[in-house]
């Protein structure tokens, strides 16, 4: 397994060997290797990629939630509107045996008053 170390001392010999001031090699071998430190590992990147898969679940959760709530609230506001409708079909029911009523009074009280002229009493 290559160290950082070993490639900062690759790089500064390969530096020193085209001629670069041994100073200057040696300064841009350890820029090298900071570098190098600070690149992210494959468990670092594998750490970063089930955060990233946590994030994602936990938005698709809220993305369901979300979902269900707003299906709730639509059947909510249906139910709300159907039951509505049926108060009205009952009212309209009312309106409709209580005129019928009257109607069949105004009959009898009409048919009474002819078959009183016709045949008096």
């Amino acid at each position: 397994m290559v160290t950082t170390r070993d490639l900062e001392q690759v790089v500064e010999s390969a530096l020193l060997e085209a001629g670069v001031p041994e100073e200057r090699a040696r300064a841009a071998a350890a820029r090298l290797g900071d570098e190098l430190v600070q690149l992210p590992t494959k468990a670092d990147l594998d750490e970063r990629f089930r955060e990233s898969e946590q994030r994602w679940d936990e938005r698709l959760r809220q993305s369901e939630r979300l979902t269900n709530e707003r299906f709730d609230s639509v059947d909510h506001r249906f139910d709300a509107i159907t039951a509505r409708i049926e108060m009205l079909e009952r009212t309209m029911w009312r309106v409709f045996i209580g005129m019928g009523t009257i109607m069949l009074a105004m009959f009898g009280a009409v048919f009474g008053a002819l078959m009183y002229a016709v045949f008096g009493a």
